[in-house]
């Protein structure tokens, strides 16, 4: 966790949340700081190219 927050500047992006982590990000002011993403795919796609992994991930 603490190589991820150190990647990123210390932000998040949060992926799949639900409604209700939504609409309380939304209504605490706070949506600008958990990014909230439709999928996993919406929330890399913010990511500069050179940070984003492959998504989906590659099979063994």
């Amino acid at each position: 966790m603490r190589w991820l927050l150190e990647r990123r500047d210390g932000r998040l992006l949060l992926a799949g949340a639900g409604r209700r982590l939504t609409d309380l990000l939304a209504q605490t002011g706070s949506a600008h700081l958990l990014p909230s993403h439709r999928t996993v795919g919406h929330a890399l796609a913010e990511l500069p190219q050179a940070q984003r992994p492959v998504w989906p991930p590659l099979q063994d």
